[in-house]
């Protein structure tokens, strides 16, 4: 199954020198019936590799 996430209106506030964390506007395509809203609410620590997710969650508003 094919599926889509356009992500927009993303905000990342940066917490500590190697924490951050980021919420963004998230609509989802799933190729079945209307496309669904919600949004990502991340986690971010950075590696000696540079920055990684931590931990993402999605909420789906409708």
């Amino acid at each position: 199954r094919t599926t889509r996430h356009i992500c927009s209106n993303v905000v990342i506030d940066v917490l500590a020198p190697d924490r951050a964390r980021g919420e963004s506007a998230m609509l989802l395509f799933t190729g079945e019936g209307a496309p669904k809203v919600g949004s990502f609410h991340d986690r971010f620590v950075r590696t000696p590799g540079g920055w990684r997710f931590a931990e993402r969650r999605g909420t789906l508003t409708f």
